[in-house]
């Protein structure tokens, strides 16, 4: 968090998407999803994470405001990730019933079913497919285990195990989801995205999220399964998606390891 001074006035923002609320996110979403001019959305960002009444706006001299816009410059920034959670738990319409859990932060608690699966509605996102944002959000926000201790977490995921089937009815239920809350659900997944690819960087060709790199999750899963080291196809799919990677990653040094030491030397 930053404060701002200007004489009399102060202003405490976040400087990065972590910092920021649910709340935050929510009306960031809203206001990103306006297509306003660039001024007019910093502005409106700057609103938004300052948490200030109108009143306070309207006495805040025009050169404080010019000097504030461009501290909320790193909203605009793709690099600038949202890996923790901010939507943990989520209660359709208000009430107790139909409650939705998500993910942890960074996806600690992701399948590689899922994780594949939430990439391929996140691809059709990218090509503005109708209804993938509301798929994506289907995927990673399900109903959860009752009764289930948070502060014990035994299973590690409050959420009931990821089953295609039944992401359809709740893409129905997304769909009345508030627009800005789904941007930010979205944001979420991109960046988490992000950061696995940053951290194995042997499994997605040298740290490029390539179409090929995320199509090809179920080959990397075929290649788990090859040798019955980690269980059948099913088992695979189960598995923890940081586990798979790292299993991945030290296959691949181990198959560098041995093509180097076949080299023949001169």
């Amino acid at each position: 968090m930053v404060t701002l001074f200007y004489e009399r006035y102060s202003l405490t923002i976040p400087e990065n998407y972590n910092e920021c609320t649910g709340e935050q996110l929510e009306k960031m979403g809203a206001v990103f999803l306006q297509a306003l001019p660039e001024l007019d959305a910093r502005i409106a960002l700057l609103r938004v994470l300052g948490n200030r009444g109108g009143w306070w706006w309207r006495r805040l001299p025009p050169e404080a405001l010019e000097r504030m816009v461009p501290h909320v410059d790193w909203a605009l920034d793709p690099e600038n990730l949202l890996t923790e959670q901010k939507f943990f738990e989520i209660k359709a319409n208000g009430r107790n019933i139909n409650r939705f859990w998500g993910p942890k932060s960074e996806l600690k608690n992701c399948t590689l079913a899922e994780f594949h699966e939430a990439e391929m509605a996140y691809r059709k996102m990218v090509d503005k497919v109708p209804g993938a944002l509301d798929e994506l959000c289907a995927i990673l926000w399900r109903e959860g285990k009752r009764p289930y201790n948070l502060e014990l977490d035994k299973d590690g995921d409050v959420r009931h195990a990821f089953n295609q089937n039944t992401v359809p009815w709740r893409m129905k239920l997304f769909k009345r989801w508030p627009a800005g809350r789904k941007w930010a659900c979205g944001k979420f997944f991109d960046s988490c995205r992000q950061l696995v690819v940053q951290r194995f960087p042997d499994v997605f060709e040298g740290g490029e999220a390539t179409q090929d790199a995320f199509d090809g999750m179920f080959k990397l899963m075929r290649s788990l399964a090859d040798g019955g080291k980690w269980g059948d196809m099913e088992k695979i799919e189960k598995m923890n998606v940081y586990t798979a990677m790292y299993e991945l990653t030290l296959s691949l040094r181990e198959q560098a390891e041995t093509k180097a030491s076949m080299a023949p030397t001169y």
